[in-house]
């Protein structure tokens, strides 16, 4: 019995990994259609900053697509790398690499709302990181995509979220504080039930966000997929 156990993580991993490897192979073969969707989407945002254009399929290519990144700690500091170096750099071949560099990173994760927000916060520093006016309407139509996308009152009115920031987001756009939470699955979805207090009424009130999404992307590129939960700190 003792030897049983010994195994019995290498068992585990054989029984999941050909689902993962499963998983694995139809994200890749989502991004292939999914990145040049995204990039022409890109472009017709950048361009024309319509009041019709359509946000929701927009975050719904990015989270198909080859960079897609549900937590964006990497990519938000590799961003702060670069604009460090164009900023503080002394070699101009150098500060012009870095900024092609970050103007690449930012153009990669126009749907991440947390890569926008940051890439706006270092454009009303530098004019050589964009214009803010673009920033200001994609974190405008970013958010309003996310705040339509349910109520919050239900597991089947949950808010759909692609990354972390935008659990952050809803959050202050409700008004409210996380005081516990608790992530679950039901069936094919996840889920997170934030227990959470109104902060004009002290009313507490569970708030339901659905995380499938991010939560299946990270699952298939980890080798344990049971181990992501997808949560916000505590604030």
């Amino acid at each position: 019995m003792t030897r049983l156990f010994a195994f019995l993580p290498l068992i585990i991993i054989f029984i999941a990994l050909p689902r993962i490897q499963a998983v694995q192979a139809e994200l890749y073969e989502r991004a292939y259609i999914a990145n040049p969707r995204y990039e022409f989407m890109a472009q017709q945002a950048s361009k024309y900053m319509s009041d019709y254009f359509q946000f929701g399929q927009f975050r719904g290519y990015y989270m198909q697509t080859r960079q897609y990144d549900p937590i964006g700690d990497q990519t938000v500091e590799r961003l702060q790398n670069l604009a460090y170096e164009v900023q503080e750099g002394i070699d101009q071949q150098e500060v012009s690499d870095a900024l092609v560099s970050y103007r690449k990173l930012v153009w990669e994760h126009l749907a991440n709302l947390r890569v926008v927000l940051q890439a706006l916060a270092l454009s009303k520093i530098d004019a050589r990181f964009g214009n803010p006016k673009f920033f200001s309407w994609l974190r405008d139509g970013l958010v309003h995509d996310v705040m339509i996308s349910g109520t919050g009152k239900s597991l089947d009115e949950a808010y759909d979220v692609i990354t972390l920031s935008e659990e952050t987001i809803i959050f202050g756009r409700l008004g409210v504080r996380r005081l516990s939470t608790q992530a679950a699955q039901e069936g094919y979805y996840d889920y997170n039930m934030h227990e959470v207090e109104d902060l004009r009424t002290g009313q507490h009130w569970t708030l339901f966000v659905n995380t499938t999404h991010p939560m299946r992307f990270l699952r298939a590129i980890s080798n344990e997929p049971d181990q992501y939960r997808l949560s916000i700190p505590r604030q």
